[in-house]
């Protein structure tokens, strides 16, 4: 007797791992071939590249999983997002929004699982072990700048006290240039930005 079980999807276990490619509909080819030349030897393919991400909703939603990942214990990505989330009320998004909102909740409620649009668009948690860090994959990709005047903030700063040392913190937590991130991330959404994901062994 044969038994078909989760049809159309891919086991995910400890020995599978999936990584993500940000990138754009010119650039995708050239990236694919550079990703793999960086893994080769390291892991076998699976399922190789899934479909891309191409869509508004689609990379709204995947991308506010992901920060929900990054932010669900130490706000490693608070900034980026509040940035994310500006563009997409500045564009009044309301559906959007009102669905991040219902995604995030669900996710925060179950540490332990997937965010609701990673597993859903990717079966069984497609990123469930992930071996990219999205946050270099996002910096990286966008090309997160320091502002103008940092290197002459931090120079005055005296590290030596206890006063100095919260006021480095302040400034590392506002390192980036948040315009330049807005003019970036909504041409990723609005334009032609992709997400790639990646299935290895």
């Amino acid at each position: 007797m044969k038994i078909s079980i989760r049809n159309g999807s891919f086991e995910t276990n400890s020995s599978s791992h999936h990584s993500l490619i940000l990138t754009n509909e010119r650039d995708l080819e050239k990236d694919k071939e550079e990703y793999l030349k960086k893994k080769s030897g390291r892991f076998r393919p699976y399922g190789g590249f899934c479909k891309p991400i191409t869509t508004k909703e689609e990379k709204c939603y995947f991308l506010a999983d992901m920060f929900n990942k990054e932010n669900h214990e130490f706000n490693w990505m608070k900034d980026e997002y509040e940035v994310f989330i500006k563009i997409l009320k500045d564009n009044k998004e309301e559906e959007i929004l009102m669905n991040i909102e219902l995604f995030r909740q669900k996710f925060m409620k179950s540490p332990y699982s997937e965010p609701p649009f990673c597993r859903k668009s990717f079966f069984n948690g497609t990123l469930d072990e992930c071996d990219c860090c999205f946050k270099s994959v996002f910096k990286n990709y966008f090309k997160m700048s320091l502002r103008d005047d940092f290197f002459e903030k931090l120079l005055a700063i005296d590290i030596s006290t206890d006063e100095g040392l919260k006021q480095l913190h302040a400034l590392y937590e506002d390192e980036t240039d948040k315009l330049s991130l807005y003019e970036k991330l909504y041409d990723f959404i609005y334009g032609d930005g992709i997400i790639l994901p990646y299935e290895s062994l």
